[in-house]
């Protein structure tokens, strides 16, 4: 099936241009922009480091043409500056920006929980019966004891010994 005039080099040739161009189509199609979502970890100590570096992350995604960011967060806090520039970062986004505390168990404390609550769109990995302020004790469970009930019993009551 050799074809008179064309040498066997330049079809080889012709067909591993055509396989690139179809292979490299492919990859610009499956990047469009707003595809794909920048996953960011806010792990450990919120410090000036890791502040700068999600601000960045933000900023990058914007200029890529992200669809969203994603900041996973297990913190125990930081100071209060870096996070104040993350807070920042977040509400003047161009990127939707979505926090989540993750994996289970994780903690989104102190300046962790700023940033936390500075995402219009946040997650946590909490059960859903009770909230991440439950777990640490910050929301009170409701007693079923009514307002003139609550005092202890008389026999309870300290008794003070007045002398005069």
């Amino acid at each position: 099936m050799s074809r008179p005039g064309v040498p066997r080099i330049v079809r080889i040739g012709a067909g591993l241009a055509i396989l690139v161009a179809c292979l490299a189509s492919g990859v610009a199609s499956a990047q469009q922009p707003g595809a794909t979502v920048d996953r960011v970890r806010l792990d450990g100590v919120v410090d000036p480091f890791i502040g700068n570096h999600i601000q960045t992350s933000i900023d990058d995604a914007a200029t890529r043409g992200d669809a969203a960011v994603l900041i996973v967060i297990d913190t125990p806090g930081g100071l209060e500056s870096s996070m104040r520039e993350i807070s920042q970062a977040i509400l003047n986004a161009r990127v939707p920006v979505v926090c989540y505390v993750s994996p289970l168990g994780a903690r989104a404390a102190s300046a962790g929980a700023f940033v936390l609550l500075s995402a219009p769109r946040r997650r946590s990995t909490t059960p859903p019966r009770r909230s991440a302020a439950s777990r640490s004790g910050a929301i009170a469970t409701p007693t079923s004891r009514s307002r003139s009930s609550a005092r202890p019993p008389a026999s309870r009551r300290s008794r003070r010994s007045t002398k005069t």
